[in-house]
């Protein structure tokens, strides 16, 4: 009974898992269609350096690239943000284009549809891509696609785009983490508490359902933490070959796996000292890593810097960098960024409730802290370590940014944390599966809230930010009231860069399912909670 019992749970999680699947499939097109053109971070840079791929077929260089005649023209023709102006001041804000008649803005609209097509070829004069220094391989992939459809509007192609790089991420990440989940042991509920958290979670969207490069970075940081976790407990030459294939990978996607290699590299000789029988697998982990070595031989020779960045490349000394890091407000810093980890608005930088926010925080927190008290086998803590090294690569740029721009940037965006919410979930629904008190309380709290959060974003916040809501702070029975008025669709159809019906019909689908998976594996997890010493999950 007790072995039909736990096939049963297994069968039960696995359909689960596809439910979650489903859940992130919804929400990746609906943060591509919901968004307005530009709205994502720093997309229309990121999308010239897919342009410049499709056109040119050659690689960017910073400082050389310049950005289309197209490209430029629709960025002074879109409405953006008030944060995006004090980087681009040419772009007319949301509340501006609010405030006109609705005749001015569907001509503003339609003269951005019709911006002719072939201007993607031709040079905007004394611009530059500030992008152009980025890893090549996500923009690669997607500029097939642009230029299977360049004779289409710039809107449309850009909304292609998302959707590719949306299904791409979403399909890679349910993929990998599953991968990851398996690699720790984690059982069939617990696997699928990890799922739900990271595609419950808003942030996974704002970082792959837009046109850059982390709807590829974002995956592969996941799928390099199962690939050290299964090299980690079987040294292998054949583990260690895929080890530093997804390291190669993703130092050819984003410059920021610079830092999981140098922890490649101590973990490869950890091996090698340890069993030097096993020089094999070592080995194999730095020939495969090696794959990316042509591109990082290209940035020094252009930019004198094996990164390449805007930093580096303008000769930010480590002299400087140190200072900056004993001045900065790393308190400060560090809630502000756990905080946008969890909820942050797009380009507009707007908040969520710090109330729900720092719920989802502590909730996670001590789960993490039940799952070090319970830790089992070095294999968990190496996932730990690589979270932790990432961090820190994260102060390091932080720092090194501040020294740039005379303690004026901030460079660690939130959106790179995307790439631990994989790790982090995976470890925390660990503690779950070996705590009873863990899985009865913090579970499903954590899962219920996170499902809110995600309900409230759609309904709360994006729908009403980009229909022309405009108020900041949310009253429920204001907003009730708008609502009813049954505008809403029209509306987003000016700013929304997807159909407005779709984008109302996805949003409604969303917290169906999140509670449809949420509810059913909040309660389970608090009915087979685990005694301590066992994994029931």
């Amino acid at each position: 009974m007790e072995g039909n019992g736990r096939m049963y749970w297994r069968r039960f999680a696995g359909r689960l898992d596809f439910g979650i699947l489903l859940l992130g499939l919804v929400n990746s097109f609906l943060y591509a269609s919901l968004l307005p053109l530009w709205e994502g971070f720093d997309e229309p840079f990121h999308y010239g350096y897919v342009q410049w791929l499709a056109w040119e077929r050659r690689l960017p260089v910073l400082g050389n690239t310049p950005v289309s005649r197209e490209l430029w023209r629709s960025v002074e023709l879109a409405p953006a943000s008030r944060v995006v102006r004090e980087n681009i001041p040419i772009v007319t804000t949301y509340e501006e284009f609010a405030q006109w008649d609705q005749p001015r803005r569907r001509a503003r609209l339609a003269e951005l549809a019709a911006i002719p097509p072939q201007w993607a070829g031709e040079a905007h004069p004394g611009s530059t891509n500030y992008e152009a220094q980025q890893a090549p391989l996500a923009y690669l992939l997607l500029s097939p696609i642009e230029g299977a459809f360049r004779g289409q509007p710039l809107p449309t192609r850009v909304l292609i785009l998302r959707f590719a790089a949306a299904l791409l991420a979403c399909l890679l990440q349910f993929q990998f983490t599953r991968m990851l989940a398996d690699a720790l042991g984690l059982a069939g509920l617990a696997r699928s508490a990890a799922l739900f958290l990271v595609f419950a979670n808003p942030m996974f969207y704002a970082a792959t359902a837009h046109v850059a490069n982390d709807w590829l970075a974002v995956p592969l940081a996941t799928l390099l933490m199962a690939r050290l976790a299964q090299f980690w407990q079987n040294p292998q030459p054949g583990s260690g070959a895929h080890l530093g294939l997804a390291a190669g990978l993703g130092l050819l996607t984003k410059a920021y796996f610079v830092a999981w290699a140098g922890l490649l590299l101590l973990v490869a000789g950890w091996i090698l000292l340890r069993r030097p029988t096993r020089w094999q697998a070592s080995a194999a982990v730095l020939a495969a890593m090696a794959v990316a070595a042509p591109w990082y031989a290209r940035n020094v020779a252009l930019y004198g810097s094996v990164l390449g960045l805007q930093q580096t490349a303008s000769g930010v000394t480590l002299t400087s960098v140190a200072a900056e890091a004993w001045r900065a407000p790393w308190a400060a810093d560090a809630l502000g960024l756990l905080r946008g980890a969890i909820w942050t608005g797009n380009s507009s930088f707007n908040s969520f409730s710090a109330r729900t926010v720092d719920g989802i925080l502590l909730l996670l927190a001590a789960s993490l802290v039940v799952w070090a008290w319970r830790s089992h086998g070095a294999r968990e803590w190496v996932i730990a370590f690589a979270c932790l090294t990432f961090l820190a690569a994260i102060a390091y740029h932080n720092a090194q940014t501040r020294a740039h721009t005379g303690s004026a940037g901030f460079s660690a965006m939130p959106w790179y944390f995307q790439t631990l919410a994989a790790g982090t979930a995976c470890l925390a629904a660990a503690g779950w599966q070996r705590s009873r008190l863990a899985a009865r309380t913090l579970a499903p709290a954590l899962l219920l809230l996170t499902t809110y959060l995600l309900a409230a974003t759609w309904w709360l916040k994006f729908i009403p930010m980009h229909a022309g809501y405009g108020e900041v702070r949310i009253r429920l029975g204001e907003l009730a009231a708008w609502y009813a008025q049954g505008q809403t669709a029209q509306r987003l159809q000016e700013l929304a860069l997807g159909n407005g019906w779709l984008c109302l019909t996805l949003a409604a689908a969303s917290p169906l399912l999140a509670i449809a998976c949420a509810v059913p594996l909040a309660a389970l997890i608090a009915a087979t909670g685990s005694s301590p010493g066992r994994e029931s999950l």
